[in-house]
């Protein structure tokens, strides 16, 4: 096998041959900002946009370690853990000179992965992105595939489904392949007979890559792409810009947002629900942001993500609503959502 292992003190451009020019490019990055300091909360990683703020809160006023996963988990964590070693031994195969990053720590894996970007390799596996200081955010995507015109698409390996039958229906999110053998977003072909499956969660975290790739002048040129490979073995693109979710708006009304809007305004919120209460652990008079209440019913997908959350008692089918103790909640988060469960 010749696929190139990169630590952070190698030598990138004596070993591969760089065939795709990289260079920065500074989009307009419309951000949500934040309304408290944020500038002293931990850097966040993907998933604290998709998960509930109540969690984040607690996480901040009582840390300590999560819940061990009862069998049934092991047992999902196990069938992804085997189906994403299954996709990168294919990437290996397919791309003998294919950059794994390997490294010891953070600051090492963020070294060697900026140095694979600027020379331009691809695809590169095992990435840590830069961290994005001012905006808080810490990421590691599955693979990092160069585009033609200049910059990167992440990409992600899941262990579901992505595409759906048409049946006929347009849908919001078209079935945009790629094979693996050609799975840049420039190869990708449109399969009419498939849509993609809008999974929040899986773009949210896609989001949070192309916010940090935008922070280091390193996403692709050629609009907000980014790819999803499940269980179809075929990489299913994304337009992170494609106004694809319904939320309530000020108007009283709701509004059809991009998958970015979302993203930026979940993160956002997450970030001032840390940074108050962090403040509250300092001066207990502050109001927290958030407060849990429990519903006590079957919530099908919440549920299933409170199995690993220690913050549900007897692991009870709850859920974590946003209220406060006043209405103040509905006014920081502009009312594009006033309420979410875990």
């Amino acid at each position: 096998m010749e696929w190139t292992r990169c630590a952070a003190s190698c030598g990138l451009a004596s070993r591969v041959v760089v065939t795709v020019a990289i260079r920065p490019v500074y989009a307009r990055i419309n951000n949500v900002t934040a309304r408290f300091d944020v500038s002293q909360v931990p850097l966040q990683g993907g998933y604290v946009a998709k998960q509930c703020p109540v969690r984040a809160q607690n996480d901040t006023l009582e840390p300590g370690e999560p819940l061990p996963p009862d069998p049934f988990m092991r047992r999902l964590f196990a069938n992804g853990n085997a189906f994403e070693a299954e996709i990168v031994a294919a990437v290996l195969r397919l791309y003998p000179r294919a950059v794994v990053i390997d490294a010891e720590s953070s600051d090492a894996l963020e070294a060697a992965t900026h140095k694979a970007m600027w020379a331009g390799f691809s695809p590169i596996l095992g990435a840590r992105l830069p961290a994005d200081l001012a905006g808080r955010r810490v990421g590691r995507p599955d693979l990092l595939i160069a585009a033609p015109g200049g910059g990167y698409w992440p990409v992600d390996v899941k262990w579901h489904q992505n595409l759906e039958p048409a049946s006929g229906k347009r849908s919001p999110l078209p079935g945009l392949c790629s094979s693996l053998d050609a799975f840049g977003w420039d190869a990708a072909i449109l399969d009419e007979e498939y849509a993609a499956r809008k999974r929040e969660e899986d773009l949210l975290q896609l989001a949070h890559y192309q916010r940090m790739l935008e922070s280091s002048g390193l996403q692709a040129v050629d609009g907000r792409w980014a790819g999803i490979i499940g269980t179809e073995q075929r990489v299913v693109w994304y337009d992170l810009d494609a106004p694809v979710w319904r939320t309530p708006s000020s108007t009283g009304n709701t509004k059809v947002r991009s998958t970015m809007d979302r993203y930026d305004f979940e993160f956002a919120f997450r970030l001032d629900v840390v940074a108050v209460a962090e403040q509250h652990k300092r001066d207990p008079s502050v109001d927290l942001l958030t407060v849990a209440v429990g519903r006590g019913t079957s919530l099908g997908r919440s549920s299933r993500l409170l199995r690993c959350c220690r913050w549900s008692p007897r692991r009870r089918r709850d859920s974590c609503q946003l209220g406060g103790t006043s209405s103040s909640v509905r006014t920081r988060r502009d009312s594009l959502q006033a309420s979410r469960s875990c």
